[in-house]
């Protein structure tokens, strides 16, 4: 933060004192600062309240890192002369330099009522905000300050780096954007473009930006790191593992490059040497969540449950967004007990569904046990578990609860081992028969085998990887010997009008597969086999006990209940997996659907 360099003396100061202070001015301006405190304090000594000399001497001092001293003199000049923004802006920034932030606010703002155009005061206020994470307050200054510069490269970059951290990302790039254009070659500005770009889910154009950043500056780390990260969710993970490596000849004992280096291996599905990439990163910094986290999740794709678990535990200090739930209640420790346990579902709707697989095994250990989960998942829970109590998460408060348990937690509890899973279960989930047997009704018009389909996930990691356009079912659905039932959530009507006169897909437009999971359930329970990518559709169908074939991307990555190396689920006992046998390569998963279809048909019964 800058304090404000002094203007000239005001009228009524002697002559001889105005010379002497253009003279300690243009020392100053030379960097003879030893001329220049000379000057200023023979002044000082004539002139007590000579507010420009006191200033000036101030921001000497402040340059000399003298913050206490500094601040003394701004507010004798600022006692001299109150209503001098210019001289509030520098006894502001020393005071934030003191730690005296709430006087620093203050003082920038009397500045600013002052003079509500002083672009200085607006920059440190705004900064000074930032630092205190009141981003929110710090904008409008810094949009202020661009109208005031609006040619000035570096106070739109400043304004960039703020919407970024406020995750306004399609604002962000407008305005790093606009610093390239008035400054091609300013430092980082592609790298933030791309860091933006990808921030808003622009996975090609941050590429191409990261891209041009390292062609600016090979030397650039953090281009070739972040690249890295947009090539694995692009399901280029060769390519990310070799920009990854080139960050870490850059910077080899950066501890989150050796974290993404572990991810691109993980990608590659390398778990073995993703863990001795993670456990670099965390010699580095032991308290490296995101790398203790996915030490867990490579011991968990590999059933190594025992270990998983408690690395797991990490994944609430990561930088993820997996929405911990807040009871203030004390933690199960895993013991039986007869204490009324809280268990909170996490994550994502797939997630919960396979989380419900816990519940009884969780139960014989705490009898009193209060399971809460989605509000639209209570009518299949409650079904389905008849004996234990389900609320949603919006009736925590009233949960009557003394200890609490993730449910992912409950997992080092009741699921250390495959051995720990149950035997001889199709089944834990129960849809409505009466609406099972009215939507069976509406489905099979003939004596055709029913298969139900979803292609499609909207999850926030690798919904790209995982999913694919409907039409490269077309293998599959242009076989007669089967009807087809639409079980994708989301508008699918443009893709199922692309297949007029080549297939059928019926689509139900009464039953809302996000709201109504209910409903879901029942129509999934309808079909007499479901072909699926990884969404909660896959969740439903393997928990009901349908006969089901699941699609997966080539890397199972952080979905690690797929497990690795397997084609059945110890989740879901009639699940069978199909993976892709290169990145973005559904054409031979979907050719051995097609080979697969009647084996699962004529082992499914009803």
């Amino acid at each position: 933060m800058g304090a404000a360099p002094s203007r000239p003396p005001a009228a009524g100061i002697p002559a001889q004192l105005s010379v002497q202070y253009k003279s300690a001015r243009e020392a100053f301006g030379r960097g003879d600062f030893a001329k220049a405190i000379s000057k200023l304090r023979t002044i000082i000594g004539k002139a007590p309240d000579h507010a420009e000399a006191l200033n000036l001497l101030g921001i000497i001092g402040m340059q000399g890192g003298r913050a206490a001293e500094a601040e003394a003199l701004f507010a004798r000049a600022v006692a001299a002369k109150p209503d001098e923004p210019g001289f509030l802006n520098s006894h502001a920034s020393a005071l934030h330099a003191l730690g005296r932030s709430d006087e620093a606010i203050a003082t920038f703002r009397r500045a600013l009522a002052i003079d509500p155009d002083y672009a200085g005061a607006h920059l440190n206020l705004g900064k000074l905000l930032v630092r205190l994470g009141r981003a929110e307050e710090a904008l409008p200054h810094l949009v202020r300050l661009g109208g005031l510069r609006p040619d000035d490269a570096a106070v739109h970059f400043e304004h960039g780096e703020l919407l970024y951290g406020l995750r306004r990302f399609e604002s962000a790039v407008a305005v790093f954007r606009r610093v390239l254009e008035l400054q091609p070659a300013y430092p980082n500005a592609r790298f933030c473009l791309g860091n933006a770009l990808w921030g808003g889910k622009q996975a090609e154009a941050a590429l191409a930006e990261y891209g041009a950043a390292i062609d600016a500056d090979a030397q650039s780390a953090g281009a070739w790191a972040n690249r890295s990260v947009v090539l694995i969710d692009l399901g280029r993970p060769v390519e990310a593992l070799a920009d990854i490596e080139r960050a870490l000849q850059l910077k080899p004992g950066n501890a989150d490059f050796h974290n993404l280096h572990g991810n691109a291996l993980h990608a590659l599905n390398r778990h073995r040497e993703a863990r001795q990439a993670y456990a670099r990163a965390l010699q580095i910094q032991p308290a490296h969540a995101n790398a203790r986290f996915n030490t867990g999740l490579c011991h968990l794709v590999e059933c190594e449950f025992a270990e998983g678990w408690n690395d797991y535990e990490a994944r609430w200090r990561t930088t993820l967004n997996l929405g911990r739930v807040d009871t203030a209640l004390p933690e199960w420790d895993g013991r039986p007990t007869q204490q009324r346990l809280l268990v909170w579902g996490e994550q994502g709707i797939g997630d919960q569904i396979l989380q419900l697989s816990l519940a009884d095994a969780v139960a014989q250990r705490a009898p009193q046990a209060v399971f809460a989960v989605m509000p639209r998942l209570l009518a299949l829970a409650r079904r389905s578990y008849p004996r234990l109590r389900f609320i949603g998460l919006n009736e925590l408060a009233g949960s009557g609860c003394e200890i609490q348990k993730a449910f992912w937690g409950t997992g080092a509890v009741v699921r250390r081992s495959l051995d720990d899973f149950p035997r001889n279960r199709d089944a834990y989930l129960q849809a409505d028969p009466a609406r099972v047997a009215a939507l069976r009704q509406r489905v099979s018009g003939d004596e055709r085998p029913v298969i139900g389909l979803a292609w499609h996930s909207r999850a926030v990691l690798y919904s790209r990887l995982k999913s694919m356009p409907l039409k490269t079912l077309m293998p599959l659905l242009a076989d007669s010997r089967y009807r087809f039932v639409d079980l994708q959530y989301g508008d699918t009507a443009a893709e199922r009008e692309s297949l007029r006169g080549a297939a059928t897909l019926q689509r139900l437009d009464d039953i809302d597969p996000i709201n109504d999971v209910d409903g879901l359930a029942a129509l999934v329970r309808a079909c007499d086999l479901v072909v699926t990518i990884s969404n909660f559709t896959a969740h439903l169908a393997g928990a009901l006990g349908v006969p089901t074939l699941l699609m997966l991307p080539w890397s199972t990555g952080r979905q690690w209940y797929w497990h690795e190396s397997r084609a059945d689920s110890p989740w879901y006992p009639r699940l069978a997996i199909l993976r892709q046998s290169e990145p973005l390569r559904w054409d031979d998963v979907v050719q051995r659907v097609c080979a697969e279809v009647p084996r699962m048909l004529a082992g499914a019964g009803r």
